[in-house]
C-alpha cells in the first residue's frame, strides 16, 4: 500500500512542475506553452536574418532592375540553353572612354596617296602603266601622285624651272599652296636652299626639293614624310615644325658642306618652306 502511494505522489509532482516527460496524448499545458514559444522565436529569427542580409540591386542588359540577396545566388540560362550560377557582384561597372586621337582625319585620295608612298619606298624605279618617272624628287612624288590617280604635270608646259618649282607654280595657281604648322597626310612639302643649286655660295636657292606628307599627329607635331634622297633613294624620314632645332625631332637636310653656309640651317624643319594640297587638284 506505501509502495501505490508513493508511486502516485510522485505522478502528481511530476503533472504538476512539468510534462516534457509526459505522452503528448495528454494534452499538457506546458507542452503546448513551450511549443509556441519555440515557433514564436523561431519566426523573430528568420526576420532577423532577412533584414540583416543586404540587397543588391543590378541592372539587366534591357535596362529593368533587379534585387537580389547578397547570401544567395540566381541562375540563368545563356543563348546555348547551358544553365549557369551567378552570385552578387558588387564591383563597379566602368565603361571605356572612347579611344582619342590626333591624328588627323583623311579622305580617300589622300589614303590613296599614302598606300603609293609605301609602294614606292625603297624602289630602284618606278613604272607605272609603262610610264617610267624620273628618280629624282620631284619624279618620286609624280609617281606616287599618278598612282593615286593625280597627273602633276598636265600643266607643266604652262610654267618655267625644275620638276618642283613646276609643281609648286600648278598649285599655287590653283589656290592649293598653305603654310601649316602640322602638314597633313598627302601634303606636298616644298623646302628652300638644301643645296647650293647655282654653286654661288649663298643661301639663294628657293624651291630646291619637293617630299610628301605620309603620317602626322596634331598634338606632337611629328610628321613622316617620303622624299628621294640623293643617296639612300625614297626614303622616309622625319620632321616636327614644333621643335625646329632638334635634331632627333627632324632630319637632316643638307649635306655636312652645305651646312657652313650662312645661316647653318641645314634640318628639315630650317628648311622647310610651304605645302601644297595636291590631292585637291581636278
Amino acid at each position: 500500500m506505501k509502495r501505490v502511494l508513493s508511486v502516485l505522489l510522485l505522478f502528481a509532482v511530476m503533472l504538476l512542475t512539468s510534462c516534457d516527460t509526459l505522452p503528448q496524448i495528454f494534452d499538457c499545458p506546458a507542452v503546448k506553452q513551450k511549443q509556441e514559444r519555440q515557433t514564436e522565436q523561431d519566426k523573430k529569427a528568420a526576420a532577423g536574418i532577412a533584414e540583416a542580409a543586404p540587397k543588391i540591386v543590378s541592372k539587366s542588359p534591357n535596362g529593368t532592375s533587379k534585387s537580389t540577396n547578397a547570401n544567395t545566388s540566381t541562375s540563368s540560362s545563356t543563348g546555348s540553353g547551358t544553365s549557369q550560377s551567378t552570385s552578387a557582384d558588387t564591383s563597379p561597372v566602368i565603361t571605356p572612354s572612347p579611344t582619342v586621337t590626333s591624328t588627323p582625319s583623311i579622305s580617300q585620295k589622300q589614303k590613296q596617296l599614302v598606300e603609293a608612298a609605301n609602294w614606292a619606298k625603297g624602289r630602284n624605279y618606278l613604272t607605272i602603266n609603262g610610264h617610267r618617272f624620273r628618280m629624282d624628287c620631284s619624279g618620286v612624288i609624280r609617281a606616287i601622285y599618278f598612282k593615286a590617280g593625280i597627273d602633276l604635270a598636265k600643266d607643266f608646259n604652262k610654267y618655267r624651272g625644275g620638276g618642283t618649282q613646276r609643281i609648286h607654280e600648278t598649285l599655287r595657281v590653283k589656290g592649293l599652296i598653305y603654310r601649316p604648322t602640322v602638314p597633313v597626310p598627302g601634303d606636298i612639302l616644298f623646302w628652300d636652299n638644301t643645296y647650293d643649286a647655282n654653286h654661288n655660295g649663298r643661301s639663294d636657292d628657293m624651291l630646291s626639293h619637293i617630299g610628301m606628307v605620309v603620317s602626322s599627329d596634331k598634338k606632337s607635331g611629328n610628321i613622316i614624310y617620303v622624299h628621294h634622297h640623293e643617296k639612300k633613294g625614297i626614303v622616309f624620314e622625319k620632321m616636327n615644325l614644333l621643335h625646329p632645332n632638334d635634331s632627333s625631332y627632324n632630319a637632316i637636310m643638307r649635306s655636312q658642306r652645305a651646312r657652313k653656309l650662312p645661316g647653318n640651317k641645314y634640318l628639315a624643319s630650317h628648311l622647310y618652306k610651304d605645302a601644297g594640297k595636291g590631292y585637291l587638284m581636278r
